[in-house]
């Protein structure tokens, strides 16, 4: 079985992060509510059924799901399309060709995602998008079906990922996982399968 790199998609290989962060505002704020940065963190990561559906609970938005969500999912997307590759992520992709098997995880919206890879010129596998497992991250779903569409080992494969919900993903299928990030967070530290905090794409060439 071939080893895979699998990434997570905002904020790991698209520099989206803080484009998302405003479109979380910017739909609170639509809505007469305010939002705060960290719960906005505390939601990187499930796929964006599970933050709409959160976000009606927890600010009292009365609208139907599919209208929340249709919103929600509009911003979403024109604040991906606008976003820029992160730093080093050409530079990883070509150190990972013809060593591993390449898939994006995410609780984005696959076809949206594709073409944004596309776009920017940055060649993978495969794309798990959001909403093609039954639980999205923090589950390890998403990763099993990636390895599994790729016939990838998971004890020979890495992840990357930004944020703590994503990170339990790909541990929990067993991938060892690259945190990107500054400082590892209490939840993730110790875990064996752990590595890093890694600041930014290129100090993960290291760990293909």
């Amino acid at each position: 079985m071939a080893p895979a790199l699998l990434l997570d998609f905002d904020g790991t290989l698209c520099a989206s992060l803080d484009a998302l962060r405003a479109a979380y505002h910017g739909f609170l704020a639509g809505h007469g509510r305010t939002g705060s940065d960290r719960e906005f963190d505390r939601l990187n990561g499930p796929p964006l059924a599970i933050i709409a559906r959160l976000l009606a609970r927890r600010h009292g938005l009365t609208e139907p799901p599919e209208i929340l969500l249709g919103r929600y999912r509009a911003l979403a997307r024109r604040a991906q399309d606008g976003a820029r590759p992160a730093a080093g992520a050409g530079r990883l992709l070509a150190a990972a060709r013809g060593r591993y098997a390449v898939a994006v995880v995410t609780s984005a919206d696959g076809p949206t995602v594709a073409a944004w890879l596309a776009r920017h010129a940055l060649a993978v596998d495969l794309v798990v998008g959001g909403g093609e497992t039954t639980a999205g991250k923090p589950d390890p779903a998403p990763y099993r079906l990636a390895l599994a569409r790729l016939g990838a080992d998971a004890a020979t494969s890495l992840a990357v990922e930004d944020s703590v919900q994503g990170a339990r993903s790909a541990l929990g299928a067993g991938v060892a996982t690259a945190y990107l990030g500054r400082v590892l967070p209490a939840g993730l530290a110790g875990h064996p399968l752990i590595r890093g905090p890694v600041d930014g794409l290129d100090a993960v060439i290291p760990l293909l």
